[in-house]
């Protein structure tokens, strides 16, 4: 029994790994950033409060990559992706 995966899903796997790669490597740099501005100089409490919010911004692209994704699955895949253990 072979399993044919159609373009589509297809597509949509290229689509959602394209959009976690940039989303991580967003995430990646922001903390990187924020870690290095707040250890390298003495910022106001705001801007503290900024750089630790903003990796935020990262994570609900992360979120939006997988929303898309799971939209353009099948009703099967659906199930077997948003079933609780």
């Amino acid at each position: 029994m072979t399993c044919e995966v159609p373009e589509s899903a297809k597509q949509a796997g290229r689509r959602y790994t394209r959009a976690m790669m940039v989303a991580g490597l967003l995430y990646v740099g922001v903390v990187a950033l924020g870690v290095s501005v707040i250890s390298h100089t003495s910022p106001p409490q705001w801007l503290v409060i900024v750089l630790a919010l903003l990796p935020a911004l990262p994570a609900l692209l992360m979120l939006r990559a997988y929303l898309t994704f799971f939209r353009a699955m099948d009703e099967f895949q659906r199930r077997v992706q948003g079933r609780r253990r």
